[in-house]
Parts: C-alpha cells; structure tokens; sequence
C-alpha cells in the first residue's frame, strides 16, 4: 500500500514538473516573440524616419514591401532586411512565419502602384560597376531597382559608388536649399557622406545658418546600421 502511493506521488510529482516546464517554455518563447516583435517595429521606424529624410533630399517616395505568397504574411521593413541571403545572386527574402522565400519590391507610388525589385546591401553593391557613366535621370529609367536600392541604403548614388571605391559625382544637390531640413537633425559626417561635402564645409554651413550640431550617436545611413535582433 505504502509503494503503491509512493509510486502515485512521485508520478504526480513528474507531471506537476513537466507541466511546470512546459509553462515556462510556453512563457518564455512568448516573452521572446513579443520583444522579437518590438524589435522589429523600432528598427522598421528607424527605417521610416530615412526614408523621409530621402524623400525631402531627393524628391523621391518608396517603400520596402513583402507579401508572403503562401500565407499571405505582410513583412514590416526590418523583417525583408532580416530575410536577405548574402548570396549577391539571391534576391529572395524570407517569411518570419511559414519561411517560404519569395523577391520583395519597392513600392514608389500609391495611385499607380509602380514597384520595382528590392535589393540588400551586398547586391547593390555588386550591381553598380559599370553603370558610372550613367546620368542619374538615365540611372533611373534604366536600372530603377539599383537606383532605388542604392537610395535606400547609401542615401544617394555619390556614397553608393564609394562603397566600391568609385568616383560619382552626377548627381546635382541644392544642399543651401535643403539645409535647414538636414542640417542639426542627422549629423554632419552622414550629411558628409551623402551629399559628398568634407565634414568641415557642413559644419561650417551649420554654424552660418546657427543650426546646433546634431547630438545624436547613432548614422542615420541604413548600410551602417546592425540591427537589434536576429532570427
């Protein structure tokens, strides 16, 4: 009698245990999708704010879109980053939820719908040799997935190319014109980097226009960004 109820509590004691585990296995993959989740929403706004900063700079509108063909999933900007292969001839980025693969785009106009592929970094970066020679009104009509790409993560073709150490200087920027809508909001080194200026003559247009030095640390520039979570 005493074994038979011996047996009977350790037994309990083992499915009280399992059950105990399988609740905090439950809470913490919980836990962990939520915050993968924030994650996810901070840096797709992160992405956002440039693409506003692009839009004021360049007159251009686009967004990074992704609709999983399978399970009809709609990807959040960081999620299309997060998919990419590294592999330059991929263009292919990854379902969060069924992992199906599929090209995303870029969307450029709400009214008609105008999309082209969406490329990552690497891929950018190895589409651009031997289009140098190109004016950017040509480099758009004729490669408009590299254009806007480059826009994406480079901030302008100028600081593209120079990423693969080529000399572009095409594009024409009315920087005194658009100074008070950068100037003290991004940093001077990434207003250097895009628009091709030396760090000095930014710093100096600043101070004639006594815009105050942009105090925040981190660039504004996608390409040098790491993001907060991983897969």
């Amino acid at each position: 009698m005493s074994l038979s109820l011996s047996l009977r509590s350790q037994l309990t004691q083992r499915t009280n245990l399992r059950h105990y585990l399988g609740l905090r296995h439950s809470l913490n993959l919980e836990q962990r999708c939520e915050l993968r989740q924030e994650l996810v929403k901070s840096d797709s706004d992160r992405y956002r704010e440039f693409l506003g900063f692009i839009s004021s700079m360049h007159g251009v509108k686009m967004l990074p879109a992704a609709t999983c063909p399978k399970c009809s999933t709609g990807l959040q900007i960081a999620e299309i980053v997060l998919g990419f292969k590294t592999d330059v001839n991929d263009f292919t980025t990854q379902c969060p939820k069924c992992k199906v693969r599929f090209e995303p785009t870029n969307l450029l106009s709400f009214q008609t719908g105008r999309e082209v592929g969406f490329y990552c970094n690497p891929q950018t970066r190895n589409q651009l040799p031997g289009k140098e020679t190109l004016e950017p009104a040509d480099f758009e009509k004729q490669f408009s997935e590299v254009y806007y790409s480059a826009l994406f993560w480079f901030g302008s073709l100028f600081n593209a190319f120079k990423m693969v150490g080529i000399e572009y200087r095409r594009e024409k920027f009315d920087l005194k014109t658009k100074a008070r809508t950068c100037l003290g909001k991004v940093s001077d080194q990434d207003i250097s980097r895009i628009f091709g200026l030396r760090i000095k003559e930014v710093a100096e247009m600043r101070k004639t226009l006594k815009i105050p030095a942009y105090t925040g640390k981190k660039s504004i520039i996608p390409a040098n960004w790491s993001l907060s979570f991983s897969a």
